[in-house]
Formats: C-alpha cells, sequence, structure tokens
C-alpha cells in the first residue's frame, strides 16, 4: 500500500514511517525540511502554515491508499498555532483525502481531544477529529495519552527530570496519567491501516494509570539509579515557571500543559489491548525496553545545561598544551 504522513519527521512519525517500511508498504513522508532522508522512504515538503486548502493536498494524494496525520505540537511559536497545525490544515488535508477517494485516514489525536475540551490543545485536536467523522471517507481517530519511547522530545524531558539528584514533582506528584509505548502505539497503526472493519475511535492508553511520582521513578530506575529521591515543588512556583515558558517561548513546561496534567489523562485500555491483540505494555517493561547505557544516563544529566553548553565555546590555546581558554559565545575572550 501506498501511506502518507504528515509529522514524518516528528517522534511519532518517524516511528510509524520505519514500522511501515519494514512491513513492504511504500512510506512518502510530509516534512517542512525536505534535506530529511533515510532508506526506503519517499519525502515531500510541506508547510501545515501554508497548506490548507484541498488543492494543496490534492497532487500529494495521487495513488495514496492510506493517510496518516501524525503533526501535533505542545506549544505555539509564531505560524505554529495549535488551530492551524491540529485543526485547519487537518481539515484541508482530509477533505483532499476524501475527493482523491483516499481508502483510509488515520487521524492520531490525543486522550481527552473534544471540542468543548478546557485546553485548547485538545479542543483543536478534537475539532479536526470531529469533522473527520463528518466527512465520506473511512475514518479512524487514534487517540494516545502521554507517549514515551527511544527518541521522543518529552522522554528525554522526563529522563532528565529522573536523573537530578532530587526529582522535582508538581506539589505531592499525586497528578494521575497513562502512558503508552511508542512500540504499541505504532503496532496500533500498523494493524489499523489493512483491518478490514477498523473501529472509527480508540484511546490509546498503558495498561494502568500511573502518578507522575511513579512515573519518574520508573524513569529513574531505568537509568540503573538508586531509588530516587523527590523534591515537591510548590504549585504556585511551577504555575510561574509554566507562565515564563510560554511568555519567552522556552523551557519544558507551559500553561496549556500543566493544565492537562492536573486535569488528569486516563481511559479504558480494553480497547486499545482487543486492537493489539494482546495486553498493553507495562510501564516498567516499556522503560525497562530502552537499552540503558553510560551514554543515555549523562545526556539525561546533561539536559538541562544544554542551553548553555551551546553558547559556550572551548579552544585550545596556543600555549604548548598547558590547558584550554574559554569564550562565550558573543562575548569578550577573556
Amino acid at each position: 500500500m501506498h501511506i502518507l504522513i504528515t509529522g514524518a519527521s516528528g517522534f511519532i512519525g518517524r516511528h510509524l514511517a520505519t514500522a511501515l517500511r519494514d512491513r513492504g508498504h511504500r512510506v512518502t513522508g510530509c516534512v517542512r525540511d525536505p534535506r530529511h532522508r533515510w532508506p526506503g522512504v519517499d519525502f515531500i515538503q510541506s508547510d501545515l502554515t501554508r497548506d490548507q486548502t484541498t488543492q494543496a493536498w490534492l497532487p500529494r494524494l495521487h495513488g495514496v491508499d492510506v493517510v496518516i496525520n501524525a503533526v501535533g505540537v505542545i506549544r505555539e511559536t509564531g505560524a505554529n498555532t495549535f488551530d492551524t497545525l491540529h485543526h485547519r490544515a487537518p481539515l484541508s488535508l482530509f477533505q483532499a483525502a476524501s475527493e482523491a477517494g483516499v481508502g483510509r485516514v488515520i487521524q492520531i489525536s490525543a486522550l481527552g481531544a473534544h471540542p468543548d475540551a478546557a485546553s485548547e490543545f485538545h479542543r483543536s485536536k478534537g475539532r479536526a477529529d470531529a469533522a473527520l467523522a463528518q466527512l465520506p471517507v473511512r475514518g479512524v481517530v487514534l487517540r494516545p495519552s502521554v507517549v514515551y519511547g527511544s527518541g521522543g522530545q518529552s522522554t528525554e524531558l522526563f529522563e532528565a527530570m529522573a536523573a537530578l539528584p532530587l526529582v522535582p514533582l508538581v506539589g505531592a506528584g499525586e497528578q494521575v496519567i497513562q502512558p503508552v509505548d511508542a512500540d504499541d502505539l505504532t503496532a496500533a497503526v500498523v494493524r489499523l491501516v489493512t483491518m478490514d472493519d477498523p473501529p472509527a475511535l480508540v484511546d490509546a492508553v498503558g495498561p494502568k494509570p500511573v502518578t507522575l511520582r511513579e512515573f519518574l521513578t520508573a524513569f529513574h530506575t531505568g537509568l540503573g539509579l538508586s531509588p530516587p529521591r523527590f523534591l515537591a515543588v510548590p504549585r504556585p512556583l511551577v504555575g510561574l515557571g509554566a507562565w515564563l515558558g510560554d511568555r519567552f517561548g522556552t523551557g519544558p513546561l507551559t500553561r496549556e500543559a500543566l493544565g492537562m496534567l492536573e486535569r488528569g489523562n486516563t481511559a479504558d485500555p480494553a480497547p486499545f489491548a482487543a486492537l493489539l491483540g494482546r495486553a498493553p505494555t507495562a510501564l516498567s517493561d516499556g522503560v525497562a525496553g530502552m537499552a540503558p547505557s553510560r551514554a543515555r544516563l549523562w545526556h539525561a544529566r546533561l539536559y538541562f545545561m544544554a542551553p548553555l553548553l551551546r553558547g559556550v565555546h572551548c579552544r585550545r590555546v596556543a600555549d604548548g598544551g598547558r590547558g584550554f581558554r574559554f569564550r562565550v559565545a558573543g562575548g569578550a575572550q577573556p
């Protein structure tokens, strides 16, 4: 089958493209940067801030059997708004797929997505989900909870938090989520591509809910570290950090993400298990399967230093090899 994936350069998109390619499908990835390359996958350039008409998508859908929309952002930046990337551009893609006779559209949404949800992240996803359900095309909406796995930016953040001497929590860390292994999500999509009668909506979740404290403990243990010590960060201070993240467009925390975490994110795992044909992977097993190594541990420990390290240059001084001289980017050399 010929499968087109939007968001193919992202965490979920990369997993899907690789798995579908390995199963013999022809895969075309839509990416903003056309320099993306890996064997067996074709790439075409697409900018969803501009590709918001059926006419923009129809030429790209010639001969395509399945469309998978895996585009998603957790922070709005400039023209990359939730409504643009999660609703308007996908809607034009879905309409074009219907006109082009594409056999199936798989929408990677988000657990909790609904047009009337509390967060704009979930509302924008929900608007696209609802629009797809109204079109004369076989549509499937897969709504994952927090997705973890090797190569994910959010996973790198979780590992970095878990690797700190004091693991920070929002309050007591009792917020409840139901994380799903990226490999399980990928396996579900692979099955949905060829199922004769796929379900219209499935929540993709792990086998049971866990607290934020339990979630970070699993990553701490997965890095080969001793039992963690926690730091309860007062909610007002976390809220300030989220506000600063939104204000300056940097940092791992946003008010949208904080609000979604505090509202919780869980669902019945039975429908997802039925789709997989087995129980979803337990969190401890999924994290344990991410191949712990010293390199992964040091990456986690240096994660929060990356902005500083990117701004500092180190060069050898021609002084007989006695030492190094450091120069901060944009500053004077000492």
